[in-house]
């Protein structure tokens, strides 16, 4: 609705407005069949006990997706392989895991003592490894 109606008030506006107005109709009416989010579902969070849980299967984890095996697939297997973990929290693993592979910015000199990033309630850092 608001695209509708403040999309016209501009020159490049009044012509791609249309545009997208059609997108979101057509988005929403392909996303009205798709199934209701199940009553009690949470969104998948990586706790300590989990990130142990799945930290003896990093190697395989990595040893599959660099072989080219599909992201999916192998989230779905590493989750029903170890029990008690959903394939989102695999997921998340994975994501933590490459993340802390990557290598750190460099902090710029501040004048005083160094910055340090806030601590976070997350899963502790891992050493840097080569994925």
């Amino acid at each position: 609705l608001t695209t509708l109606v403040l999309g016209p008030w501009g020159m490049i506006s009044l012509i791609v407005s249309p545009f997208f107005l059609l997108n979101n109709v057509f988005r929403y009416a392909t996303a009205l069949p798709m199934p209701a989010v199940p009553p009690g579902a949470r969104v998948p969070q990586l706790d300590p006990t989990t990130y142990h849980r799945l930290l003896p299967h990093a190697d395989t984890l990595f040893t599959r997706l660099n072989g080219g095996e599909e992201l999916t697939s192998v989230v779905t297997g590493v989750a029903s392989s170890v029990g008690g973990v959903t394939p989102g929290q695999v997921l998340l693993f994975v994501s933590h895991l490459a993340r802390q592979s990557q290598p750190q910015p460099a902090q710029p000199f501040t004048g005083g003592f160094p910055v340090l990033p806030a601590a976070s309630a997350g899963p502790p850092p891992l050493p840097v490894q080569a994925v």
